[in-house]
């Protein structure tokens, strides 16, 4: 072989080493949240802000939703890369053969109560008799009233129950419309006891009552663990970072919601569901943030099933998988 052609033909494989060595994956990450931007997003933003993202090389689309239904589907049509979704609707999801995986948890139990005035408390289960509560259609606490009642000895027959828009909850709940409503600690609590004079709302976590489900999760496609690996382990690392960073700086991560979030509550709100977000985020030093417990999605698919929401046979490593998270 000449000069020339082997001059040629080292050029040849350079272009070819150099195709190999590029990212498998160049194009941008659309992430979809399963609602509209509230204060439970922020490790999102602070990690898109603080440049987790472009550090990794990645390039990140925040999108809001319109529920967590439309959202898996749209992530399986491959419109969305990566759902920001409650737990129990994946799972549900996937025990009906939707080919998708939790790959991380970052809220172990979702920071679920009922909340009632002063003047009508709800303190206890049984307290709820007599009252009129407010619900919606999908609200966790309505599609699992029976099964709490059950759990709490709480006679269901004697507690009036009015489904509601979501639109129109919280007006109705604070014009004392409806006696109880159910809430998430980290979205509705902060907006109704900015309108409410100090100790007038009342709280009851059901969490501790047996309504124990795990909250939001990073779901994606079952084939992208082994496509996407590597983009889909830096996308967590990076919101990782951004859970750590927000516990940091509270005030900074106030002020990032509140810039990316148009017309958003006052910097009160935005900051109280900040720190109620983060407190539902435990923090492990053994395993990072999105760490998945195994005894948690056992939990959750007893909890499912008995509502008929999980169809019994699978195993738990059928919902989810650690790996890239290691």
């Amino acid at each position: 072989m000449n000069r020339n052609c082997l001059k040629r033909l080292l050029l040849a494989l350079g272009a070819c080493a150099s195709l190999i060595a590029l990212p498998v994956w160049s194009q941008p990450l659309n992430v979809r949240f399963s609602w509209k931007i509230k204060g439970e997003y922020v490790p999102f933003f602070v990690a898109r802000e603080e440049g987790n993202f472009s550090r990794r090389k990645l390039e990140i689309n925040l999108g809001e939703g319109a529920g967590a239904q439309a959202v898996l589907t749209s992530l399986l049509q491959g419109n969305d890369d990566v759902a920001i979704v409650p737990a129990p609707f994946a799972m549900t999801a996937i025990s009906k053969g939707m080919p998708v995986k939790i790959v991380a948890l970052y809220q172990p139990l979702a920071p679920l109560s009922i909340i009632s005035l002063s003047d009508k408390p709800v303190r206890v289960p049984k307290d709820l008799e007599g009252k009129m509560i407010g619900l919606a259609v999908g609200d966790t606490v309505a599609d699992y009233f029976d099964v709490f009642c059950k759990k709490n000895g709480v006679d269901c027959t004697k507690v009036k129950r009015v489904t509601m828009d979501p639109q129109v909850r919280l007006p109705q709940f604070i014009t004392q419309k409806v006696d109880v409503l159910s809430s998430y600690a980290t979205v509705d609590t902060p907006l109704i006891e900015e309108k409410l004079p100090p100790g007038k709302l009342v709280s009851m976590d059901v969490t501790h009552y047996g309504l124990a489900l795990p909250g939001m999760a990073v779901v994606i496609k079952s084939s992208d663990i082994a496509a996407r690996g590597g983009v889909m382990r830096d996308f967590l690392a990076a919101v990782g970072e951004g859970v750590e960073q927000a516990r940091a700086n509270v005030p900074a991560a106030t002020r990032i919601m509140r810039k990316n979030w148009t017309a958003s509550p006052s910097e009160n709100v935005v900051r109280r569901q900040i720190e109620a977000t983060l407190q539902s985020m435990p923090q492990n030093k053994s395993h990072p943030s999105g760490w998945i417990d195994d005894a948690l999605i056992s939990q959750a698919m007893a909890l499912l099933q008995t509502n008929g929401q999980l169809n019994a046979g699978q195993p738990s490593s059928a919902y989810y998988t650690n790996d890239l998270l290691k």
